[in-house]
């Protein structure tokens, strides 16, 4: 049912670690929206804003890197 979703996932070139929990609004690729909470945020060129989000309204205050160490939920 992935057609119902409001969201479209970040394309592949996006390697933030962010992405995981936001998908870019289907007609819109200023907008992302958090698969958590299906909040609409502004996307404009970096994940600061997705990561203050995160860290504000669902606790996720670090998000695993590329090192591939895990993600810290409090």
């Amino acid at each position: 049912m992935a057609d119902d979703l409001p969201y479209r996932n970040a394309p592949a070139k996006y390697k933030s670690k962010v992405s995981t929990y936001f998908g870019f609004a289907k007609n819109n690729d200023k907008t992302v929206i958090c698969k958590q909470c299906r909040a609409e945020l502004k996307y404009v060129d970096g994940t600061s804003n997705i990561s203050t989000h995160l860290s504000r309204h669902h606790k996720i205050t670090e998000i695993g890197s590329k090192s591939g160490m895990p993600e810290t939920l409090i």
